[in-house]
């Protein structure tokens, strides 16, 4: 028998068919990170989900400088404030320089089958050797706020390192959605 349960914000929660009892995660918000976390500088990426470039769509750059050695990365983000700076919990640099990328919500990504339920393939791909090999770290997942201006984790489809050589790429595979 299936109880009915209501957030104290007068909201039911169903996930994946699923009512939940664990309420952390409402209104969350879909993030994907990519970083270069050894701050030793990568080739330059663009990011490409399900044979699509991630923020092309939007008009925004879809690209990621790693000219430095320096910890950078980009945030793609359906919230415009999910940036480095209030979402220190998920970001493992000190004096991160990140560029954040508004994308669409991701009803829109889902819609126009940038995302698909079930599997996904998240790319990255070199496309400016800096003659140092690739190393860093990518995270897929849900945010939810964590006060008036911070993020924090509601839970994580996808945490992983990636590591290639020069002018080459790796694929990374994540199911959305993801029961938490």
């Amino acid at each position: 028998m299936t109880k009915l349960l209501a957030h104290p914000s007068g909201k039911l929660v169903v996930i994946d068919g699923k009512l939940t009892t664990d309420f952390t995660c409402c209104d969350k918000k879909f993030f994907i990170l990519i970083y270069n976390s050894n701050s030793v500088r990568d080739d330059n990426f663009k990011v490409v989900l399900n044979g699509a470039d991630l923020v092309a769509a939007t008009g925004g750059p879809f690209t990621i400088d790693n000219n430095s050695n320096t910890c950078t990365g980009r945030f793609f983000a359906e919230d415009g404030s999910i940036t480095a700076a209030n979402f220190p919990s998920v970001v493992a640099c000190a004096t991160p320089n990140f560029q954040s990328t508004l994308v669409d919500s991701t009803a829109d990504m889902l819609a126009a089958g940038t995302l698909l339920m079930g599997n996904n393939v998240l790319r990255i791909q070199s496309i400016q050797q800096n003659n140092t090999g690739n190393f860093g770290t990518v995270k897929v997942g849900f945010a939810v706020r964590d006060g008036a201006t911070r993020w924090k984790v509601c839970y994580l489809l996808l945490d992983a390192l990636y590591s290639f050589l020069d002018g080459q790429g790796q694929n990374f595979n994540f199911v959305f959605p993801a029961v938490p």
